[in-house]
Formats: C-alpha cells, structure tokens, sequence
C-alpha cells in the first residue's frame, strides 16, 4: 500500500512570489484607508498629539506641511543619547508618557550646546511640570480658553505673515521672554539656556489637524513654521513621549508598518502551504505491484553472489542436498540409506549403470567431507548431475505433479 507522491513542483514559485507580494501589499494599503475613513467619523477618546496620528487631536497635517515647505522634518523615535552632536530643534507636544528626570537632563543639557527645544503642553503635572522647574518657570491655573481669537502685531520675525492666533488653554506662564500673552499671563515664552534656548507653550493643540480646516486658524501653523525656519536646523517631532520607541526592538519597528504586515500574511500563506504539503487528501488507495524479478534473474544473482565470495563447498552443499532429497523421493528411498543402495534404486529405475550411479554419488560425498572445492570441481560434479538426470527424468515417478528436477 503506497500514498500519492506530494506534490513538490516549485517551478512557478518564481512569478508566484511577486504576485503575492504585490497582493498583500494592496490589501494592507486598501485595509489602511478603510480605518482611517472609519477613525474620522468616530470621536477620539484619548487626545493623542502624535505625527502620526491623523484624527482631530494628532500632528500629521501640520508634519506634512513641513515638509511641504522644504523643512524635511523627522521623526524622533530613538534614544535621547542619539541627540548628541547633530545641530536640530525637537518638537514635544503633550507627551502621552511622562518623561523620565534622566531624559530631561539629557535634553537640556543637549539644548544647553546650542540647540532648541519647543514644548507644546499644559505643564500642569508630571513631565512638564519638572521641566519648567529646571528653567525657573512658574505654571499658573487661570480661567480658561477655548478657541479665542487673539490678535497679534508682526513686529516680531515669527509674528510675520499672522494677524491672530486661535488659541486653547488652561494655565499661563511666569518667567522668560513673553511672545504671546493675554490679560491672564504669558500663553507662550522663549527662554534662553546656554547656547540654546526653549520656546515654552501652554497649547497643547496649537497646530492639531482639527485646526488646518478652518481658514482662521491658519495663523497658528504660520507662526509655528515661522520659529521653526528661524532655527535653520533639522526639525525632529519627538515620538518617543507617544510611545513608539524603535530601540526597544526592530521586530517591534517593522511590524508597525506595511512590512510587518505583509511579512505576517506572508508567513501564514507559507505556514499553510507547508501544512497542505504534509497531508493526504482523499482516501487511501493500494497500488498493486507486479513482481520485479524474475526466477531466472535471481539465480544469476545468487549465482554471482556465491562466485565473488567464492563459496563453493556452500553451493555444492545446496544444489547436491537438494538433488539427494528430491531422488530419494521420487525412488521412495529413505534419505539416510547408503549410497549404495541408492545407486542401486536408481540404477532399476532409470536402466543406468549401477556404477555410473554409485561412482556420481560417491563423488558427491567426497567432494562435500573433501573441503575447499574449487570451481572446476562444482561445475565438473553438476555437469555430471544434470547428464544422468537428463537420462533418467523420463523413467523417475511424478512427486506432487512435478519429475524429478522440474
């Protein structure tokens, strides 16, 4: 019983491969969309600043306008240590994960070498909190704002090209340079720090993506490109405090773009085709097999077999023993008579000699208690045997259908 040979022919895999790749990354485009269509109709729970996010609270709009305007901008996922040594301003925008002491030394101590840091937040705890501590900045809780119109003088560079700004928020600031403040306090300052210096806004939602459909609010994302063109360095959007971390695991990093989902439908197409592989489909079916190898063929075998080990005395001893046996039956001779006496059966039963008998089975016998027979003396002794059986088959009774010898 023999199962189906699997099917392991690869030879369209070439072409297959492409098509599937070019499948699943259609699917994951299409797929991609479809959420982003459903997330815009559906209100967000959590207020998430992030570039990447693209409803009402996140950062992507105004991150594509950057880059629209020639400030190829970055996204910062890496660790505060790789600030070091690269001339940039790094955007954090109501972090959704505080920022620990340590990464706020490094970042200060970064802009204290001469770069910049813009902080959009309501600094009220955490985080912010101790990071206007470390600049001897005050936070107050005053009344608060929402989407008031204020007007502004361009007598400042990053004033220019703005009218009003549309502002949101809860707390003011004391301390550094006031470029925007109400009757209330100061809503956004700039504080030098070493080489460098920070721009501090308690406005969280400046530039969100809620605000780039309403022609009266584009005055906040001119001022924000304004100051950013004014730094003439790299502009990075910090992702970290929004909880992509790329150093953690470049497993983590792939799988959360087209790559990771791809190489996921990838890897269950493949799991499933190696599974389908290793099964059997349909019922069990026996496969009749003919016989290989003829009688004929397996004596030469056996024949050849015996000449290269050079087994004479053993081959003697089978083809003599089996003659012996098959005589003695067809004369009803008991196998243990003497040689003698078998001669003589055979000689009535065949008309040949009584000597010609008993010299062939005298032979024999020498030849077998003799030891080391040579080929010459097999081939001699079975010559002599197939010549007295040829002369006495026809004579000989019938043994269960078959002479002797057949």
């Amino acid at each position: 019983m023999n199962l189906p040979e699997k099917n392991t022919n690869w030879k369209h895999l070439w072409w297959q491969l492409p098509l599937l790749l070019v499948v699943c990354f259609a699917a994951y485009t299409s797929s991609g969309r479809f959420n982003e269509q459903v997330d815009s109709f559906l209100p967000e729970t959590v207020a998430n600043c992030s570039t990447n996010n693209a409803q009402g609270s996140g950062y992507r709009a105004f991150y594509e306008l950057c880059q629209r305007v020639g400030l190829k901008p970055l996204r910062f996922e890496e660790s505060y240590r790789e600030l070091g040594g690269q001339k940039a301003v790094l955007v954090i925008v109501a972090p959704s994960f505080p920022l620990l002491s340590s990464d706020i030394e490094r970042i200060l101590k970064w802009v204290e070498d001469g770069n910049e840091l813009v902080y959009l937040d309501y600094c009220m705890y955490g985080a912010g909190r101790e990071l206007l501590d470390r600049l001897d900045i005050k936070i107050l809780a005053m009344m608060p704002l929402e989407d008031a119109v204020q007007k502004v003088a361009a007598n400042r560079p990053e004033m220019q090209h703005v009218s009003q700004l549309v502002l949101s928020s809860e707390t003011r600031l004391v301390g550094g340079e006031s470029l925007l403040s109400d009757n209330h306090g100061a809503l956004i300052v700039a504080i030098p720090h070493g080489k460098g210096r920070c721009m501090i806004a308690t406005l969280p939602n400046l530039c969100s993506n809620r605000r780039i459909s309403d022609r009266k609010n584009w005055g906040n994302f001119q001022f924000l490109i304004n100051w950013l063109q004014s730094t003439h360095a790299r502009v990075l959007f910090d992702e970290r405090v929004h909880g992509y971390l790329s150093s953690q695991s470049v497993f983590a990093y792939l799988a959360r773009g087209p790559v990771g989902f791809i190489i996921l439908q990838l890897s269950l197409i493949f799991l499933l085709s190696f599974l389908s592989l290793n099964q059997r489909f349909g019922p069990i079916r026996v496969i009749a097999q003919k016989r290989k190898i003829a009688a004929s063929e397996f004596i030469d075998g056996m024949a050849s077999t015996y000449q290269k080990a050079r087994a004479y005395d053993a081959a003697l001893a089978i083809l003599y023993g089996s003659f012996r046996t098959r005589l003695c039956k067809a004369l009803a001779v008991a196998p243990d008579e003497t040689n003698d006496a078998l001669a003589r059966a055979w000689s009535d039963a065949s008309k040949i000699s009584f000597e010609e008998t008993r010299q062939f089975l005298q032979t024999a016998e020498d030849l077998q208690q003799k030891r080391n027979v040579t080929e010459e003396q097999l081939l001699q002794c079975m010559k002599e045997c197939d010549q007295l059986y040829e002369r006495s088959k026809v004579h000989l009774a019938v043994h269960r259908g078959r002479r002797l010898g057949a």
